[in-house]
């Protein structure tokens, strides 16, 4: 045994279904929908198909997959945990708003632009954006009635507090004083109808 050269194994690290939507989104942002490929997203991990097939019978299972991922990490995911942590519903809202300024939110906002671009084109992304759009407005509407909205007012202060949210999620790296924006949007939002 002394004398002989130990012999290097290389093993390449199992991927997870975590990592190959991590690489679809890249994917998705950098490229489009179309590039989103059995082949190049096993180029991008540096992987044989045999890994791919391993989690996903096909690529339209993988999509499906993918934007189910997707709907639980941004909004099923959100949703929970501000409605465990925070029992006061403006503070639900501030944070809810707030959640453009989050350190990951660049990238978060580019996968859900590129997906809304997507589901211009294709009836199951579509499907998936109307779903989590709706879930999303629930959440916001249920805010405003907690707050003691009336149920149409609570609807367009959700309508607007969402939309807010999404245009400051395309605009924040332009705004210098969000938290001076954030706070007018919160007292636009909390002010009693005239």
């Amino acid at each position: 045994m002394s004398g002989e050269t130990p012999v290097e194994t290389s093993r390449k690290t199992a991927r997870t279904k975590a990592d190959w939507f991590s690489a679809a989104e890249d994917v998705l942002v950098a490229e489009g929908v179309e590039a989103i490929r059995i082949d190049h997203l096993c180029q991008q991990l540096d992987v044989t198909k045999g890994s791919f097939y391993w989690h996903f019978p096909n690529r339209a299972a993988f999509l499906s997959a993918f934007l189910a991922d997707w709907r639980d990490r941004t909004t099923l995911n959100v949703i929970e945990m501000l409605s465990q942590q925070e029992r006061d519903p403006e503070t639900r809202l501030v944070r809810l708003l707030s959640l453009p300024d989050r350190p990951k939110a660049p990238k978060a906002a580019q996968v859900e632009q590129s997906l809304r671009a997507w589901a211009r084109t294709d009836a199951t992304a579509q499907e998936a954006l109307a779903d989590v759009d709706q879930r999303r407005l629930m959440f916001f509407r249920d805010i405003f009635a907690e707050l003691g909205f009336a149920a149409d007012e609570a609807d367009r202060r959700a309508r607007l507090a969402y939309t807010l949210m999404l245009g400051d999620t395309v605009l924040r790296s332009s705004t210098k004083d969000a938290d001076a924006v954030l706070s007018d949007a919160v007292t636009l939002l909390l002010a009693q109808p005239k």
